[in-house]
């Protein structure tokens, strides 16, 4: 058998708490490895959002015509990277719980 690639998320998570502030389009550079490209750029964003929705993520500087928003990590919850649900909704795997406000919505 061969090693299971390491998953984007995890890969992302390391990469924001190692860097001090950074952008999207650098997290998605840090992110690539030798063996495995980089995670798309679309997905760093919309991993970045959910992070800022729920207060793990900062925005430092947002984004200003051609000029990106800066980020940087506000909460270093742990080892494992936080999951993105199908309902969207940020699970915490280090301490078992879901992150933010939970909304009901009549359908």
């Amino acid at each position: 058998g061969s090693a299971y690639p390491e998953p984007g998320r995890d890969r992302m998570w390391r990469a924001m708490k190692m860097l001090d502030a950074w952008t999207s389009a650098e997290l998605f550079t840090a992110t690539e490895t030798e063996a495995l490209g980089p995670i798309p750029l679309v997905t760093v964003k919309s991993y970045v959002k959910f992070l800022v929705a729920v207060g793990i993520v900062q925005v430092l500087a947002p984004a200003t015509g051609p000029k990106p928003a800066t980020y940087r990590l506000l909460r270093n919850i742990g080892a494992a990277a936080p999951r993105i649900l199908r309902t969207h909704h940020v699970y915490d795997p280090n301490t078992n719980i879901v992150l933010g406000a939970s909304e009901a919505e009549e359908v």
